[in-house]
């Protein structure tokens, strides 16, 4: 399961990205040509194929997708 709301959410950002913010994924798009840094998340050694729309915050497939489920396990439970 992931988090419930979006302190929750935060709070695992910050613990695996050392980020203040949740990126905004929904305005993420693949990396064209070879990425500048390394995915946030503390220790990834993927490639990252995401970027934001500024060309910043890099993620790899992986984690591009956890966020996305965290995101959406969110909004699913604010739902409920």
């Amino acid at each position: 399961m992931g988090p419930k709301s979006w302190s929750e959410l935060e709070d695992l950002v910050r613990k695996y990205t050392g980020l203040p913010f949740i990126p905004d994924v929904d305005h993420y798009r693949i990396i064209r040509g070879v990425p500048k840094s390394p995915c946030i998340f503390i220790g990834c050694t993927e490639v990252p194929v995401w970027e934001d729309r500024r060309g910043e915050y890099p993620l790899c497939e992986g984690h591009y997708r956890i966020l996305l489920q965290w995101r959406e396990s969110v909004r699913e439970n604010l739902i409920r």
